[in-house]
């Protein structure tokens, strides 16, 4: 039987679709994408192929944001228009004008990767916190931009951290990946037994105790200093493994 949808049920139901692609449900999903997409009048069809194209993913996506602002930005994208919203800075929503250029869903989040017209710069911006989202009559020739899932999982993982760490880990990538939220670190395979693995915290400690926790041999790549902090953090360990008294065995070795 035919299902009865309004323009608001059509474009929420696609959103759902693009998020459970994103979540491992990939064939059977995108078929019943291309279903709705059969069935839809034009109007919605247009907005919906919109929503497709312009939407990329790393990790499982979720999508805690109204279908409509998402359609409006996606629209913008295809559209090649400029968009204006308000964003928290500093606490306080401010006017925001960016070139968008493509949407992207995290383990829990929608971002949008755009060109900042205000800061002449490449930008990353939660979608759940804009607000008075519009698209404007504004069109622009696209720039060279980078590619849009891995920049926005390398500054959800690292780029926001005060302190970053790149580590060659000795285990093949896929499992490695297996092990760490998309949203944690950024692993690029180096070859069928090692990958490399991009990570950030609020201290250089917290870097060294995520790759540590994998539990698989590891080289530090940078920065410089974090060989340091690695020395540091073992004889710490060392130390605490030691019973109190127990002097490694040199106490013993000395009366012999």
């Amino acid at each position: 039987p035919p299902l009865l949808l309004d323009d608001e049920e059509a474009t929420a139901t696609a959103v759902s679709l693009l998020a459970g692609a994103a979540a491992g449900t990939g064939d059977a999903t995108l078929r019943a994408l291309t279903k709705l997409d059969q069935v839809l009048p034009t109007r919605l069809r247009h907005e919906v192929r919109a929503l497709s194209g312009s939407v990329e993913f790393f990790g499982g996506g979720r999508a805690p944001v109204e279908p409509e602002v998402l359609m409006t930005l996606a629209g913008a994208c295809r559209d090649e228009v400029e968009a204006a919203f308000d964003y928290p800075s500093g606490g306080t929503p401010r006017p925001r004008r960016v070139e968008p250029h493509r949407l992207v869903a995290s383990d829990r989040r929608w971002y949008l990767l755009a060109y900042d017209l205000d800061r002449d710069d490449w930008r990353t911006f939660r979608v759940d916190r804009m607000t008075a989202v519009t698209a404007r009559t504004w069109r622009f020739r696209p720039r060279p931009a980078p590619e849009a899932a891995e920049y926005v999982q390398e500054g959800v993982a690292s780029r926001v951290y005060a302190h970053r760490a790149r580590f060659l880990v000795h285990a093949p990538a896929e499992t490695v990946r297996a092990q760490v939220p998309s949203s944690a670190a950024v692993v690029r395979e180096r070859d069928g037994s090692r990958c490399e693995v991009l990570s950030g915290a609020a201290d250089l400690d917290r870097v060294l105790l995520h790759v540590l926790l994998l539990g698989h041999e590891f080289e530090i790549l940078d920065p410089p200093e974090l060989g340091e902090r690695c020395r540091a953090l073992a004889e710490r360990l060392l130390s605490a493994a030691t019973p109190p008294g127990d002097d490694g065995g040199a106490g013993r070795r000395s009366r012999a």
